[in-house]
């Protein structure tokens, strides 16, 4: 047992970096999760009460898409499986790299059971992607957003209450450029830059190809009507 210092936090991913001051310990490598494919054999390892468990499976999805903190985040799915108790614990591949790291902190996973056969982990490329910047910067640069919470609206609900399916925003952050152009709780995200806002899949696939200040069009439903703005995409505080 070390003491730690707190390096920085990111709580979108649930990640806590650590520093300890501490000699001739071997540093675990992290290999890429890029190279992972489905089928892959994997080994999870994680600790109890001091104990080391460790569960063998395989890679059953390299890009799942999973509803945390009114957005999404893109996870590997392995059947390599471990309990909420082994949060934190690492996914090796087949050489012994870790190529990822367990998490729950995803808000459909906290009704899983143990006897589902299904564990999810931050991947390394992400994971090196939220650590370096929050190490060498203090923050991870260049993660963009709307501002905005909600849930989609599918066929079901678009049929029967004759709105059309986007995203329902049940929360808009003040400070979003979205709030700024008169966009409220309650309103419906249907298009974004000519592209149908069908899930928050499609929403989180456009975030990720624009850039920080780049203008966009939006178009939100209200009260039967349709209105089009446009809309400048801001960093994540």
């Amino acid at each position: 047992k070390l003491p730690a210092t707190v390096v920085g936090r990111d709580s979108f991913s649930d990640l806590t970096i650590l520093k300890v001051n501490a000699r001739e310990l071997t540093a675990a490598t992290f290999g890429d999760s890029g190279a992972l494919r489905v089928g892959d054999v994997v080994v999870s390892m994680g600790s109890h009460n001091g104990t080391g468990i460790m569960a063998d499976g395989i890679v059953a999805a390299i890009h799942q898409n999973i509803q945390a903190g009114g957005g999404s985040m893109t996870l590997l799915q392995t059947s390599a499986t471990l309990n909420a108790q082994q949060v934190g614990g690492i996914l090796i591949n087949c050489y012994g790299q870790v190529v990822g790291i367990y998490t729950r902190c995803a808000e459909n996973l906290m009704t899983l059971t143990p006897t589902d056969q299904v564990s999810f982990s931050l991947d390394s490329v992400t994971i090196k992607n939220i650590a370096d910047p929050r190490i060498n910067h203090g923050f991870v640069e260049g993660r963009v957003h709307l501002g905005i919470h909600g849930q989609e609206i599918d066929e079901f609900y678009e049929q029967y209450y004759d709105i059309p399916r986007g995203i329902f925003i049940t929360a808009i952050e003040e400070e979003s450029a979205l709030f700024a152009r008169g966009v409220r709780e309650g309103d419906i995200l249907i298009n974004l830059a000519d592209t149908p806002v069908l899930s928050f899949d499609i929403l989180n696939s456009l975030l990720s190809s624009f850039n920080q200040g780049q203008e966009v069009t939006a178009v939100v439903y209200r009260d039967g009507t349709q209105y089009q703005i446009k809309v400048t995409i801001g960093e994540t505080p």
